[in-house]
């Protein structure tokens, strides 16, 4: 699999045309291209006259990525004339860059390496001083990338939708900015996942599209990927010239980059979206979402739900960022009302936002061309939702890859939830809507809005306050193991190990009377956003197995399984041994979950 492309170098100024600033009475007609005849053999190709900063072009008829200029010098003497010599490449031969100035003492050759970060049609060679300007012979080296012909960046994520187009859309972007190529992958990750709006590329794509920019996964894989803040212009250019291909992140470009041109422009990718080649049923859905027509000055709403909520990622801390709870997205739809905007509610959960619409008189947008809706595809409805929620101004959504996609395509104001209400007043209407509805939401919806209630609360209340929104969580979610584990953090930061002992101990009974006690493991040491998904919590774990739990014990073995800590597991395969009070079966499955941890 590999992680660059194939790069050749090929001497790109053989027979090419040249020119020279004036003749010498030792020179002849034409002679300025002489020097790109690897075959001349003269003491000199060409000769200036003696003038003022005298210079020689080459034109290369077509733009190269140039890896190094390669001068020799006059053969028979006077060598010392280039000491004040200029390089110069362009485009267009108007705008001119320096790539070397200063002195110069070469003998007989002289290399100018540019590692194909310089791209070029012209090259101009010129002195600081009135003299003679003679050389034998240039060579002007390119890099060739074999692979794709070109440098390109990729856009390769095998996650969900939206994060997929924003990659696309970065690449598309960074290959205007940096005048490369573009190129993308298609994962058939999935693709029969009914969480997700995944179908395979020939549904997704037009054929000249596929034809033009499809490659397969294992084509690029490995290769640099721009991730971490402060990237640099120079530093991705490096990169896209070393190695021929880098693939674009998921996330905006400003967020990673120091400055870049056209860092400011909205219309980048508006522009990104517009050069994408849509199958006729996706365009189709598309178009009809440009037709719709909105209120003016009207606000949208993306209530993130779906796999956040319902699927196994709800058991992941992370994404508690990436979901709008109802009693959260209810106050924010009466916010937004009372700044006089009508609100349009968009989103995977039909029965909540038509719940929504209900209460607050919000716009479901599932009943806009109803009729044509009922016979999209899943896809063609995800692209009909992405196109019109871009169409708004201002959208309101948690931290969704595809709310931010609609604002990058329509040059939208994205905010989420803690930019409209803080952590005490998100907590607070948590709470006060709960009180009232939580046996009126689906049970899942009820679980993550007791969650969402203690996650935004909890710096600022005791743990004895906390707990019971656990419970509550557990209640409604009872197959969410990261409730239990959060709990039995809060009672240990309570001092009370033995009831985080016994709420660990009825977890894994549970979970091995259900023949599922590897969900448990596979959660405690599942890592999000680059860290444990219980990074919070684990001292009090530590704690816990170190005051002889079994239960703890095992976990954290677990996770030193995960980090190949072997001496972390030594200790916690002590612990767990000298632990008493568990059922032989379930101790002997849990020995056999840790065993398994890679």
């Amino acid at each position: 699999m590999p992680s660059v492309q194939d790069i050749s170098f090929i001497n790109v100024s053989e027979g090419k045309r040249a020119t020279q600033s004036s003749l010498s009475k030792w020179s002849h007609a034409q002679e300025a291209t002489a020097a790109t005849d690897p075959d001349f053999d003269r003491a000199f190709a060409f000769h200036t006259d003696r003038q003022g900063a005298p210079h020689w072009t080459l034109d290369l008829a077509a733009v190269y990525p140039i890896e190094k200029i390669v001068l020799r010098n006059r053969r028979d003497g006077f060598q010392h004339r280039i000491g004040t010599l200029v390089v110069e490449t362009s485009l267009n031969a108007r705008d001119w860059t320096i790539v070397h100035s200063g002195l110069t003492y070469a003998k007989d050759e002289v290399t100018f390496p540019l590692s194909g970060m310089v791209t070029a049609r012209f090259v101009r060679l010129r002195l600081q001083e009135a003299t003679y300007l003679h050389l034998s012979q240039v060579d002007v080296i390119a890099r060739r990338y074999d692979t794709f012909g070109e440098k390109v960046f990729l856009a390769r994520r095998n996650d969900g939708l939206g994060e997929r187009l924003n990659a696309i859309l970065n690449a598309l972007w960074l290959s205007e900015i940096y005048g490369c190529g573009f190129r993308f992958t298609w994962s058939k990750r999935f693709q029969d996942d009914p969480l997700h709006a995944i179908v395979p590329v020939e549904d997704m794509f037009s054929a000249e599209f596929i034809d033009r920019y499809f490659v397969p996964e294992s084509d690029v894989a490995g290769n640099w990927e721009i991730v971490g803040p402060e990237r640099s212009y120079e530093e991705i250019a490096w990169r896209l010239s070393d190695t021929g291909m880098v693939s674009a992140p998921r996330v905006h470009l400003s967020e990673l980059m120091k400055t870049f041109i056209g860092m400011d422009d909205r219309e980048g990718l508006k522009r990104a979206f517009a050069r994408i080649g849509f199958s006729d049923h996706v365009r189709a859905a598309i178009d009809l979402a440009y037709d719709v027509e909105i209120a003016p000055d009207a606000s949208a709403l993306h209530l993130r739900s779906g796999d956040v909520f319902f699927g196994e990622y709800r058991k992941l801390l992370h994404y508690t960022y990436k979901g709008i709870t109802l009693p959260i997205a209810k106050n924010i739809i009466l916010n937004q009302q009372e700044k006089g905007r009508c609100v349009y509610i968009f989103g995977q959960d039909n029965e909540a936002i038509a719940y929504l619409s209900a209460e607050t008189s919000a716009v479901d947008t599932n009943t806009i061309n109803q009729r044509e809706l009922e016979g999209m595809s899943r896809v063609q409805k995800a692209m009909y939702d992405l196109v019109l929620l871009s169409r708004f101004r201002t959208i309101v959504g948690g931290s969704s890859g595809f709310s931010r996609q609609a604002g990058w395509i329509g040059g939208s104001d994205v905010f989420r939830p803690p930019q409209i209400f803080n952590a005490d007043t998100q907590h607070a209407l948590s709470v006060m809507d709960l009180a009232e509805n939580k046996d009126v939401y689906h049970p899942l919806q009820t679980a993550f809005a007791y969650w969402y209630a203690y996650f935004y609360g909890r710096e600022k209340r005791t743990p004895e306050e906390n707990i019971p929104l656990l419970q509550d969580a557990r209640r409604f979610d009872p197959a969410n193991e990261l409730y239990f584990f959060v709990e039995a953090a809060l009672l240990m930061k309570c001092e009370d190990g033995p009831a985080a002992s016994d709420l660990l101990s009825k977890l894994m009974q549970e979970r091995h009377a259900q023949d599922s006690l590897t969900t448990v493991f596979d959660i405690f040491v599942a890592h999000t956003a680059g860290k444990p998904n219980l990074a919070e919590y684990l001292p009090h774990f530590e704690k816990l197995a170190k005051d002889g739990s079994f239960h703890a014990s095992a976990l954290m073995c677990a996770l030193a399984r995960k980090r190949k800590d072997a001496p972390a597991v030594q200790v916690y395969n002590d612990l767990c041994s000298k632990a008493s009070g568990v059922a032989p079966e379930l101790k002997d499955s849990v020995i056999q979950c840790v065993a398994a941890i890679e």
